[in-house]
Formats: structure tokens, sequence, C-alpha cells
């Protein structure tokens, strides 16, 4: 049981670290970079829009300025600025994801197992 609750506040702090390194990539370009900011549609850390552009209304210009956004981090387009704090955000960001997810699915074992025994 035990082991549960520390894999469960291990994944709770990867995904603080993930939203906390997203919130300083996004704060970081906002400040050095308005143009761009604001050509993607001034990205938030949450945003009630999904990322996948099937589902994208394409007469909503506000979900088409996240779906920009997401292009942008999914062709990793932030390189093209040469800008170490960008880069150094963006890897822990995506480096906290896969550890949570990483710990998720540990979790998961871990309560399978411990409902065996």
């Amino acid at each position: 049981m035990i082991v549960l609750v520390v894999l469960f506040v291990l994944n709770l702090l990867c995904v603080v670290m993930a939203f906390a390194n997203h919130n300083r990539f996004l704060a970081h370009l906002k400040r050095n970079y308005p143009d761009l900011y604001q050509s993607l549609g001034r990205p938030k850390t949450f945003t009630r829009y999904t990322m996948n552009e099937r589902y994208v209304n394409r007469h909503d210009e506000e979900a088409e300025q996240a779906l920009r956004y997401n292009t942008f981090m999914a062709n990793k387009e932030w390189r093209t600025l040469n800008d170490n704090v960008l880069n150094r955000s963006a890897v822990n960001r995506r480096t906290g994801h896969v550890i949570a997810f990483a710990i998720f699915m540990l979790l998961v074992v871990a309560s399978l197992v411990a409902n065996r025994v």
C-alpha cells in the first residue's frame, strides 16, 4: 500500500513539474518573442480546445490558433529560435510527461498486484 502512495505522489510531482515547465516556456515565449506568441494565438497552459485537428471547428478562430500552437509544439519549431531557455523548458516538460506516464503504468501494475495478494 505504501508503494502505491509513493508512486501516486511521484506521479503528481512529475505532472506538476511538467506544467510548471510549460508555463515557464510560455512566459519566456511571450516576453522574448511577442510577435510569435501573438501569431500562435496567445497560448495558455490550459486550453479548452482539443489538440486533435479532426475535431477543430474551422469557423472558430480561437480553435484555429490553438491548433497552430499545437503544430508549433509537435514540430518542435521553437528549436529554430536557438533559445536555450525554450529548449530546456520544452525538454523538461516532455521528460516530466514521459516519467509521469511511466509511473502511472507502474501504479496500475502495482495496484493490480496488490489486489491479487
